[in-house]
């Protein structure tokens, strides 16, 4: 795992409860279609830190409408 899915995993797991209830085998497993998605979005920009990218795609696009 390099640092930028780490990040993204780190971040989910602030934003999103039921991915922190997950046992911690399976939420590298779970988690890496979205990271995938957020890689190929709109919110990954070169204008603003890794962090705030990931940040307002986990925001914008997965909370209220993703659960694990």
């Amino acid at each position: 795992m390099d640092y930028s899915k780490f990040l993204f995993c780190n971040i989910l797991r602030d934003h999103i409860s039921s991915f922190n209830e997950l046992p911690f085998d399976e939420m590298f497993e779970k988690y890496l279609p979205y990271y995938n998605e957020f890689v190929n979005s709109e919110y990954n920009v070169d204008t603003k830190s890794e962090y705030d990218c990931i940040d307002e795609y986990i925001y914008r696009e997965m909370v209220g409408k993703v659960r694990f």
